[in-house]
């Protein structure tokens, strides 16, 4: 910008048109200096748009500023404007209006009645904004001095047409309104932070705008790698182990017999051999006073002198009766008898393999072996690859999705993911008071002081990461 100068008067001096510019630009240029630091761009009154017929709106006198600072004022009468006979040539049916600079030289005009001297002289420039219907959101970042640059221009109203090209409804629900600019007028805040998002894991930024309105709310996105403490941290806990088998005992084979078993063998309290284990013993017994053994020998003994005498056999538990003979009331010669057995309430030892002189075995059938339940019961596992870094962002404010006005913004064809967005740029400054509308979109939340919004950050699809995020308010 080149140093600021301006006349200094002393008596006798000339002057002469180069120095009565200086002077009047001196003026205009200080003048739009301070337009531009304490107020933003947008309407300052006036400038209403309304249906005036099926094709034609019009414009109230009024004023608006743009982002260079330059006043941007229409005159009385009311402007009435046709809108185009045709569809957007880029697709839709909307058309923004838009208010720009610009300015025209009005030529002079002489007392009476003169020749020409052939030369063009204009004693004026008359300040005369210029409006304009388009399919293209501006960009204030691409303004510049050039007259008529709509980059440049304000915001009015936008404008739908029907299926005859006539005009179905005027909105001006999103027009820019000048705001002081001064940090006074708002407190600034900041905000900064990170989440890890994932498919079906949304995740929401609540701010508040205090004191005044903002003249800018900026969003800087970027993405980063998923945390892996996610995949490598697990907390101690362990599987219980259920089996089931087939047990095969003789034939045929019976399935699903828990292996764990016993053997009772207690009965009534009494238990005795089978009909099929009876047998016989042979006993030696001698004759009454003799002192050589008698009858059919199976061992050769020597017994006392005694009429009536009694001889246990201890390794076999059978009471000899020595009385001429063996006492017939339990065992005879070639008689069979039963033992009775003793096992009142017992039980062999449960056990998962029995091996006996009975010998038989248990299968296991590992097939049909489950798993015990470990974690949580409410949330099942996934299977696929890991989340890696963010692949497909959507964003909302205060429940409006803004992702296409976003990439409108910052001039993205691709989507909020991607190399790019995985990077330390990321999206740049996002400017949420200015963003692009989309036609046949709700109308953009207004970012006003007193109460709280909500960014909502969500994976439309692919690849969860972490999200990275600096907001500021001023």
């Amino acid at each position: 910008m080149p140093p600021l100068e301006r006349l200094n008067y002393y008596p006798g001096q000339r002057l002469d048109a180069v120095d009565m510019n200086l002077e009047a630009n001196y003026e205009l240029t200080i003048r739009r200096l301070l337009n531009q630091g304490l107020f933003t761009a947008g309407v300052v009154s006036g400038l209403e748009v309304s249906k005036t017929g099926p094709r034609e709106v019009t414009v109230a006198p009024g004023l608006a500023l743009d982002i260079k600072g330059r006043e941007l004022y229409l005159s009385d009468p009311p402007l009435r404007l046709k809108v185009p006979n045709q569809k957007p040539a880029g697709g839709g049916d909307t058309y923004y209006l838009l208010i720009t600079y610009d300015e025209q030289q009005v030529a002079a005009t002489d007392v009476g009645c003169a020749p020409s001297n052939g030369s063009k002289n204009f004693s004026r420039i008359r300040q005369s904004p210029y409006l304009a219907f388009t399919a293209d959101w501006p960009n204030p970042q691409l303004c510049s001095d050039t007259f008529r640059d709509l980059n440049c221009g304000i915001f009015l109203a936008s404008v739908t047409l029907d299926g005859d090209c006539k005009i179905a409804t005027v909105d001006s629900g999103l027009r820019q309104y000048s705001y002081p600019a001064h940090t006074s007028q708002v407190h600034e805040a900041s905000y900064e932070g990170e989440k890890d998002i994932a498919p079906g894991e949304p995740k929401r930024l609540f701010f508040h705008i205090r004191g005044g309105s903002p003249h800018a709310v900026i969003l800087h996105l970027r993405g980063a790698q998923f945390s892996r403490l996610w995949y490598s941290e697990m907390g101690d806990h362990s599987h219980s182990f259920t089996a089931k088998a087939n047990t095969a005992i003789g034939s045929p084979t019976r399935t699903s017999v828990d292996i764990s078993h016993g053997h009772d063998v207690s009965g009534s309290g009494t238990a005795k051999t089978s009909a099929a284990d009876s047998h016989n013993h042979s006993i030696f017994t001698p004759d009454v006073g003799s002192d050589s053994p008698t009858g059919k020998a199976v061992a050769t003994v020597t017994l006392p002198d005694t009429i009536f005498h009694t001889w246990t056999y201890s390794y076999n538990d059978h009471n000899i009766h020595l009385g001429g003979g063996a006492d017939p009331s339990w065992v005879g010669g070639e008689s069979t008898h039963e033992h009775t057995i003793g096992l009142s309430g017992q039980t062999t030892t449960s056990q998962s393999v029995t091996s006996s002189t009975m010998d038989h075995t248990h299968p296991f059938d590992a097939s049909a072996a489950t798993i015990g339940h470990a974690g949580i019961s409410d949330v099942a596992t996934r299977t696929g690859l890991a989340n890696s870094s963010v692949t497909d962002l959507q964003v909302k404010l205060d429940t409006v999705d803004i992702t296409q006005n976003i990439l409108n913004q910052i001039q993205w064809s691709t989507s909020l993911g991607g190399p790019a967005f995985n990077s330390d740029v990321g999206t740049g400054g996002i400017d949420l008071l200015r963003l692009p509308p989309i036609a046949g979109q709700p109308p953009l939340p207004v970012l006003s002081p007193g109460k709280h919004h909500i960014l909502e950050f969500s994976i439309k699809s692919g690849s969860g990461g972490k999200l990275l995020y600096n907001l500021y308010v001023e």
